[in-house]
């Protein structure tokens, strides 16, 4: 059985659910998201739930038919439909916590015998915004721990939150965005996604904005400032509520982002950046490293094309 998207309502958040804390605060985040932005939207974006059973062949030597495939399959169902009904009654108390009727947001759920990447990445074909946790139930497939956030964040045509399951708390939030402080309007138009759904993010929840560039050494110090701010100047015109402070760090840019993770509330990366710059944050790999160890939230948004 596959995922049907075209059943399903187009421009959700979708969230991956499997039971475990990660993906329970992944469901936390997604309505945080629908609430923060209700104001930008029409209406509030419909929340999607998703758990995929999986398939016994996909992580097993059980053969499909056979009866211990069955009742897995069976079992796995059961305990979806329990996390796809607690999912749902959390999103319902948090809208009305917000002081909102409880189906202000519309929140959509399915269920599919997939792999649960494969599951996400057709969902996210039609999303608005994907979310998962960092750390899932490796139940399903007998999954690696972490594979199914690492290949939706790596694959998913949208972007992609990955939500770690411990809660971490900072006295002075901010949302922090990784960026080239290269030269350009090309560079800048590349990373545009990456910028705005940072700056958008700031703006819907009230908090400051950390755009943050890495340098190998501090040789180029004058010329990546200015670099941050060509950046600052084009997005503030269209972003001007939004407090954004300029930070230069020496050393890769994980370390950098990571280091500024401990005073953020959310950090975001591009994804999909050309191969010639592997140290420039929008590479597949930083963005794999940072949202893998991030201790806050980590927005994964794909870059546009190099020209």
């Amino acid at each position: 059985m596959g995922t049907q998207a075209a059943g399903l309502p187009a421009g959700a958040v979708v969230v991956g659910v499997d039971g475990s804390t990660a993906a329970r605060r992944a469901v936390d985040w997604a309505t945080s998201y629908v609430l923060a932005h209700r104001r930008d939207d029409a209406a509030p974006r419909p929340v999607l739930i998703a758990y995929a059973t999986g398939r016994p062949e996909g992580g097993s030597a059980l053969p499909t038919a056979s009866p211990v495939a069955v009742r897995m399959l069976v079992d796995n169902r059961s305990h979806g439909l329990v996390a796809l009904d607690r999912a749902t009654a959390r999103v319902r108390q948090l809208v009305a916590a917000a002081g909102l009727p409880p189906r202000e947001v519309a929140v959509h759920t399915c269920i599919h015998e997939l792999d649960p990447r494969v599951a996400l990445l057709e969902l996210a074909e039609r999303a608005h915004l994907v979310v998962v946790g960092d750390r899932g139930n490796s139940r399903v497939d007998r999954l690696p721990v972490g594979s199914v956030s690492s290949a939706v964040a790596a694959l998913a045509p949208c972007p992609v939150v990955v939500v770690p399951a411990e809660h971490h708390t900072v006295r002075r939030p901010s949302v922090v965005v990784g960026v080239d402080a290269g030269h350009g309007a090309d560079r800048l138009e590349q990373a545009e996604p990456v910028l705005e759904f940072a700056y958008r993010e700031a703006a819907a929840r009230g908090l400051p904005l950390v755009l943050l560039a890495a340098l190998p050494t501090a040789g180029h110090v004058v010329e990546a400032r200015e670099g941050l701010l060509l950046t600052r100047r084009a997005l503030g015109e269209k972003f001007p509520d939004v407090d954004a402070s300029l930070e230069l760090a020496v050393g890769t840019p994980a370390t950098a982002l990571l280091r500024a993770a401990a005073e953020a509330v959310l950090v975001v990366v591009g994804r999909g950046a050309p191969r010639h710059a592997p140290g420039h944050p929008g590479t597949g790999a930083l963005a794999a490293v940072v949202a893998e160890q991030s201790p806050v939230p980590v927005a994964v948004v794909p870059v546009s094309p190099a020209r």
